[in-house]
């Protein structure tokens, strides 16, 4: 150990946070804070691309509901984890971005690597900072993780010049802020949305990534067991009462579930922790009917958006806000009729010649494939979902089975995150099972980090449906233009699971569902980061023929 100097005083700064773990990819401005972390304990694991390294933090982030952290360079290791660190925020990701930065007195004199790293990341995310000096680190680092975890959570960057962490220094931890004492719940409110829920014919209710973050699971199955309430989730809430359990519905996204379609016929929706954002198409009246009293129920501080007005909108602590409308609910008499008439529906509708391969393009038809992985998954994976036409297919099929076990792309469909964020999870969860589905398209983007999940030994498997495309695109410009305007959206057949075999990974090509399960099994008792490649067809999804239904609009 050297003397003692800022790097330290981060470490420790970050110890004092609850910080275990932090991602990063080397860098000459990371190298005293490095110093600094090992002495303190803090597990490094580094990954081979900023992005990954950010994208990994994420998925730590959204699994233990407390910040992930992520270390990068500056200058281009800096821009790289940018789309990390936006991919993270538009997810309520408490995700703190610290990135190395050029000597802060070689500023403006033309130094290597020089650039405005605060002004890059500020709109990408809720804070963006640089410490000034040494003293400053432990009290931004403190203000990082508190506006990370306040209101609509979400990411946060702090930048830190190479000299201000390598200055020596003395300097102790300040003392921690003082935490202000949560609002008193709105009962008066909260009685009156307890009272229209329970009046309603066809009452609906959505659960988003607020009501994730707040911990509210065991209030909302409770006020599910309570009441003849529906139950519809999306975002970070996916799994957070899992699908199986009664009145738990699955998506809320009526572009990939039939389900969904019916929120549509609802005369009362209670949103918790959600915005009427894209997935729910704006609260228009394709989505939420006209006559529907739209309710919700946010965090302090959080964002509401103004896309359609509220009944009632209560600013409170989400999880101590539903178990008032559970202890309610409990005290009276429901009709379940309802409820039993949405879940009677099946999520994503037969496709006829389902018993051949797919209907243009050689392979399984993807819905044959998902319907055989909703079955052999182990319950206790974690599951990963990346981006592609095959993967759409997935979404409306396989069954979100507890909380921070279902993690997606998010509102910034960023092409390639689940590699990362398949890693990510399994460092938070080092014992259970992690699955990625993903299309061969968007498994390109990260494949390197395969050899980060074998030298950290972070295995996981990788279900690659091979349809030799960006299969959404390609069926988008065939639905949207035509055939002769099919452009840039074909790729080459690649065996993906020799590359990772190759990386010293397992890997097989399957196929047949029937080869699927046992596949599966072998991948996991390896040990090793695993990929099963499985041929399918170019099938468009249901959500691709929505988007195709709507002109093109996402």
């Amino acid at each position: 150990m050297s003397e003692r100097h800022g790097g330290h005083l981060a470490a420790a700064a970050l110890l004092r946070q609850g910080v275990d773990t932090v991602f990063t990819l080397c860098g000459n401005h990371t190298l005293a804070l490095y110093e600094g972390l090992i002495d303190a304990g803090i597990k490094l694991v580094d990954t081979r691309t900023e992005a990954g390294a950010v994208m990994a933090a994420d998925a730590y982030a959204r699994v233990t509901r407390r910040p992930g952290v992520a270390l990068v360079t500056g200058g281009p290791g800096h821009t790289n984890g940018l789309t990390g660190l936006i991919t993270a925020h538009a997810c309520s990701s408490p995700v703190v971005l610290l990135s190395g930065q050029t000597d802060l007195a070689l500023t403006g004199k033309g130094a290597q690597q020089e650039m405005d790293q605060v002004a890059t990341a500020a709109p990408l995310c809720k804070w963006s900072r640089m410490a000034g000096s040494v003293e400053e680190l432990p009290v931004l680092i403190d203000e990082a993780f508190d506006v990370a975890m306040s209101g609509s959570t979400g990411a946060v960057h702090l930048s830190l010049p190479a000299d201000i962490v390598a200055q020596p220094t003395v300097a102790e931890l300040p003392a921690p802020a003082a935490r202000t004492e949560s609002a008193a719940l709105p009962h008066e409110a909260l009685a009156r949305i307890a009272e229209l829920l329970a009046t309603a014919q066809r009452p609906v209710v959505i659960a988003g990534s607020g009501a994730y973050m707040a911990r509210a699971e065991d209030a909302l199955t409770g006020l599910l067991r309570a009441s003849g309430l529906p139950l519809f989730t999306i975002d970070l809430a996916r799994g957070m009462v899992p699908d199986a359990e009664p009145g738990s519905l699955g998506y809320a996204d009526a572009s990939l579930s039939d389900r969904a379609k019916r929120i549509r016929d609802a005369d009362v929706v209670l949103l918790l922790g959600k915005t009427l954002d894209f997935r729910l198409r704006f609260g228009d009246a394709g989505f939420v009917g006209d006559d529907c009293a739209v309710l919700d129920i946010h965090a302090p501080g959080a964002d509401v958006d103004s896309n359609r007005s509220r009944a009632i909108s209560v600013e409170a602590d989400i999880a101590a806000a539903v178990e008032v409308l559970a202890a309610d609910a409990a005290g009276r008499t429901w009709d379940h009729a309802w409820r039993a008439e949405l879940a009677a529906i099946a999520p994503v509708a037969d496709v006829d010649g389902l018993d051949v391969a797919g209907s243009e393009t050689p392979g399984l038809h993807p819905l044959l494939v998902a319907r055989e992985l909703e079955r052999v998954l182990p319950d206790s994976a974690g599951l990963v979902m990346d981006a592609g036409d095959f993967v759409q297919w997935c979404r409306g099929v396989l069954t979100a089975r507890g909380p921070g076990r279902w993690l997606r792309l998010g509102p910034m469909s960023t092409c390639g995150a689940g590699t990362p964020l398949a890693l990510g999870l399994k460092a938070a969860r080092p014992d259970e099972p992690v699955v990625l589905v993903t299309g061969d398209g968007s498994f390109g983007y990260y494949l390197i980090e395969f050899e980060t999940a074998l030298r950290q030994g972070l295995p996981f498997v990788a279900i690659v449906g091979n349809n030799n495309a960006w299969g959404l695109e390609y069926n988008l410009q065939r639905g949207l233009y035509g055939d002769d305007y099919v452009v840039a959206s074909e790729l080459t057949a690649v065996r993906y699971d020799r590359v990772i075999e190759a990386m010293g990974g397992y890997g097989e090509y399957v196929t047949s569902v029937a080869e699927l399960g046992p596949a599966i099994e072998r991948a996991i008792a390896s040990g090793k980061p695993a990929c099963i490649e499985v041929p399918v067809s170019r099938d468009p999804s249901p959500l691709t023929n929505a988007v195709i239904a709507r002109g093109g609009q996402v």
